[in-house]
């Protein structure tokens, strides 16, 4: 009953994805909806049963906690920065490993409970970032180097 929906501007990798979804015949049940404006992006959020996101690199995870401000349960990888950002309120996946991630998805889209379990602790966890303390934290940083 669920669509893949796949945002964002093509970047490296596009043609696999698009070759898998013609080979595995499911373009009723893919979406590309290419790039989508910052406006829009949380309409998106919010219909989404999940927000999978298995990057292989990342500065801070920004989108993940865009997701979870949004109410919707995060998936992502367990590198780079992204379980320092997302902490339990995600599941970590080995962006390498099919099978985790799909057994990740199957979990939340499947159970309920999980997702509200996931909506709750996603909401505490964004109350930790903001962009006044964020800016807070570097003036700070700044004031102890001028001592």
């Amino acid at each position: 009953p669920h669509k893949l929906v796949i945002a964002g501007k093509k970047a490296f990798g596009h043609e696999a994805v698009s070759m898998a979804i013609n080979r595995f015949a499911v373009h009723d049940d893919v979406i590309i909806a290419g790039y989508v404006h910052r406006e829009e992006l949380p309409l998106l959020m919010n219909g989404a049963e999940a927000f999978v996101f298995p990057s292989l690199y990342e500065g801070f995870g920004i989108p993940p906690i865009e997701a979870m401000a949004c109410g919707t349960p995060v998936i992502t990888s367990n590198t780079s920065s992204l379980p320092e950002a997302v902490g339990d309120a995600g599941i970590m996946v080995d962006p390498h490993d099919i099978k985790d991630i799909a057994e990740a998805i199957y979990r939340v889209v499947s159970d309920n409970n999980l997702r509200q379990e996931m909506r709750s602790k996603g909401l505490e966890r964004v109350k930790l970032f903001s962009w006044h303390r964020s800016a807070q934290q570097i003036l700070n940083l700044f004031e102890s180097f001028s001592r």
